[in-house]
């Protein structure tokens, strides 16, 4: 919301030309202030809600088998990272089952994207179609990546950094057409294997790493310290944390997505 100071407000018939001089200065001073602030609001943020998917049968395509349950994993893990907290990603079941695991990247719907990015733990589970980027666009549907498509640049801390260019014919299938935007966007790892992801950009700009908690428990022991609410707000002490969960019925950020398209 923008204010003025100016118009609309009817000054006294006499005025010293000082104040009057002082107050316009003051109030343009207050609008370009104003306007500072607006333009950060408006900058992109980026969050991420973790979510397994299990599938009952043909969720997958036609003939498809039901998937199993308890063979998925998205979490939040504070004990690895590029710095800790990652993402960790895990499927136990074979690939042709119906089931994943991922991530809501919100905060995307209207951009136009040119660039995505993450760091994954080297030696852990990068394939040509896991984890991936499924994007949803004005121009349709989109598999960007996966991982083993991406350019890819060995960070020698004992991670990798991958980069993926959405317009790229060798990255993205299809490839997002010039002037398409964004309506959503998630992470998805639906191949048998597990990896840990972190330092997520959309267009350069970091993802915000959301660890919600999903349980009481959590907060305790100052685990409320490593844990935010969906926005990536962090806790003030553990009885705020706790009261976040009370709130969500215990649900924090577990969702669930049908995402193996």
């Amino acid at each position: 919301m923008r204010y003025n100071l100016v118009n609309g407000t009817k000054l006294p018939k006499k005025i010293f030309p000082g104040l009057a001089a002082g107050l316009s200065v003051f109030a343009l001073a207050f609008s370009v202030f104003l306007t500072g602030v607006g333009a950060k609001a408006l900058a992109a943020t980026y969050t991420l809600t973790p979510w397994t998917y299990v599938g009952a049968a043909g969720d997958c395509g036609p003939g498809s088998l039901a998937g199993t349950a308890g063979n998925v994993t998205s979490q939040w893990d504070n004990t690895v990272g590029n710095p800790a907290p990652s993402l960790y990603l895990a499927k136990t079941a074979p690939t042709t089952d119906c089931s994943s695991a991922g991530a809501t990247v919100n905060g995307v719907s209207g951009i136009t994207l040119t660039q995505v990015a993450f760091d994954y733990k080297t030696g852990e589970y990068c394939g040509a179609g896991a984890p991936r980027f499924n994007v949803d666009a004005t121009d349709g549907s989109h598999f960007i990546g996966g991982c083993a498509n991406g350019t890819q640049t060995d960070l020698g801390n004992g991670w990798t950094h991958v980069t993926i260019d959405p317009t790229s014919t060798t990255q993205a299938f299809p490839p997002i057409a010039a002037g398409a935007t964004v309506n959503s966007m998630n992470i998805v790892f639906d191949e048998q294997g597990a990896t840990h992801i972190d330092n997520v950009t959309i267009n350069g700009t970091a993802v915000t790493e959301t660890n919600v908690p999903t349980t009481k428990d959590a907060c305790k022991d100052n685990g409320w310290v490593n844990l935010t609410d969906t926005n990536g707000a962090k806790f003030k002490n553990q009885g705020q944390c706790v009261a976040y969960v009370n709130h969500h019925d215990g649900k924090g950020a577990d969702d669930t997505h049908a995402e193996n398209s």
